[in-house]
């Protein structure tokens, strides 16, 4: 149904808001 193009964007979206949010926040033991 979803191309394989937006795939992958949206698990790099993911990944960087984690990330994000991993050094915004004290949780790294989240990651």
């Amino acid at each position: 149904m979803v191309p394989n193009v937006i795939v992958p964007l949206l698990v790099f979206v993911v990944l960087f808001l984690v990330g994000t949010m991993a050094k915004a926040l004290p949780l790294h033991h989240m990651m």
